[in-house]
């Protein structure tokens, strides 16, 4: 009869068949909304298409019936925009290095003065200089934060403030101006030696700190960078032009310590999971607060030297060319780009860009003034662009091996444990 052979129902089921039966429902049903956590979990545009849905069942089940999950976090970026994303910044850090090209053709016309000027004299014409150029973008950013709305709120976290306070006085302080000074006391070529071996002193770093792993490609990219800015600048420069100025060499070497920890500041600052969403505007703008500070009260020193707040240095036009392009573009706007690149790119990519620098220099030297591009200039740049390209392939290989799912999410019940225990009378 239908009764006998028909399906079963609550009435003429067994007590025992009606509990086995609704176990296996419960189980079942529990097992699929685990799975579609661990899919939660693996998958990112998962939670963009059944966040509605899934959010009162993950919360009711997951979390013991709590009805509903907290506002998600917003999910992780989907493959192509983090590619988009790092091109970008690759695309940032090429006008960054061009433009401090610029700004170093300003700066030796700035800082040619004469010979028979007394050492007192030059050291405040170059702090008047950096104090305008740090000041300025000091000020500059703080009226963006009122024109923009954007606003400067006041770290209350004191680890917080400790960072930035160390990324102004090692990036905007130290950086732009104990490197003057120390290249005012020695020379441009041990200036040059400085800066192309910054690169090298990043990756040495990172690597003993642990925040990046040590490859042939990266070990080779610097390497070649490094060569490749020694070529640019042609060999003469490790030989000649030297003065043996023991301050000023330290000085030098600080700031080469210095410019090696900003950029590792700015890598380590970005991956923070707690400050990596942190405005980089605000960033930034600290950092001049912090180094507009310290310049200012550097420059107490030439208290009795008003001709040097006047006229900087000895062009009167060139001098304010000089001062407004390191305002606006040196200052402010590229150590914003540096700031939100060092949250896509690794700290020693950061550091061989500044390799770019001779190049751009003496490219920028051709058009205004028609001085010779040698041969070595264009082998070296093809050296530094090798480097960069290393470099990045190194970066790209270890963040897919990062994001790379550990296991697939498998809902066979052949594979899946839950889906296979077995069921208890």
């Amino acid at each position: 009869s239908h009764a006998t052979h028909g399906p079963c129902s609550t009435a003429l089921c067994p007590p025992a068949t009606h509990t086995r039966t609704r176990a296996h429902a419960e189980h079942t049903s529990t097992a699929r909304v685990l799975t579609h956590a661990r899919a939660f979990e693996l998958d990112p545009s998962f939670m963009a298409k059944s966040d509605e849905h899934m959010q009162p069942l993950l919360g009711a089940v997951v979390l013991g019936g709590a009805g509903s999950l907290a506002p998600p976090t917003p999910p992780p970026a989907a493959p192509h925009h983090r590619r988009r994303t790092k091109a970008l910044a690759h695309v940032l850090m090429v006008f960054v290095g061009c433009s401090f090209g610029g700004y170093n053709v300003l700066l030796a016309g700035v800082t040619s003065f004469p010979d028979d000027m007394s050492g007192k004299a030059r050291y405040c014409r170059q702090s008047a200089f950096m104090l305008y150029r740090i000041g300025g973008a000091m000020l500059l950013f703080l009226i963006g934060a009122v024109v923009g709305g954007v606003g400067l709120e006041v770290p209350r976290d004191g680890a917080l403030a400790r960072r930035l306070v160390l990324q102004g006085v090692t990036g905007i302080w130290i950086v732009q101006y104990l490197f003057l000074l120390g290249v005012g006391r020695t020379s441009d070529n041990i200036g040059a030696v400085m800066a192309a071996l910054t690169p090298a002193a990043v990756v040495l770093v990172a690597v003993v700190i642990r925040m990046e792993s040590l490859t042939w490609r990266k070990l080779l990219g610097v390497a070649v960078g490094v060569a490749g800015a020694f070529v640019t600048l042609g060999l003469g420069v490790l030989t000649g032009g030297y003065r043996a100025d023991p301050i000023g060499v330290g000085v030098l070497a600080a700031c080469l310590c210095a410019g090696a920890g900003y950029c590792l500041e700015l890598r380590s600052f970005g991956n923070h999971p707690t400050y990596k969403n942190y405005s980089s505007f605000q960033q930034t703008a600290w950092q001049y607060v912090v180094g507009g500070t310290c310049m200012g009260l550097t420059s107490l020193f030439c208290w009795d030297e008003p001709d040097a707040f006047a006229s900087p240095g000895p062009p009167r036009e060139l001098t304010w060319i000089a001062v407004a392009y390191a305002v606006v573009v040196a200052s402010g706007m590229n150590y914003w780009i540096m700031t939100w690149c060092g949250r896509h790119l690794e700290a020693s990519t950061l550091g061989v860009y500044g390799l770019i620098q001779p190049f751009s220099t003496a490219i920028i030297s051709y058009c205004a003034f028609g001085t010779a591009v040698p041969l070595s200039m264009i082998l070296g740049t093809a050296m530094v662009a090798a480097s960069i390209l290393m470099i990045s392939w190194q970066q790209a290989i270890d963040e897919a091996k990062a994001t790379r799912p550990i296991n697939a999410v498998d809902t066979s019940n052949e594979r899946d444990p839950l889906l296979s225990l077995p069921i208890n009378d």
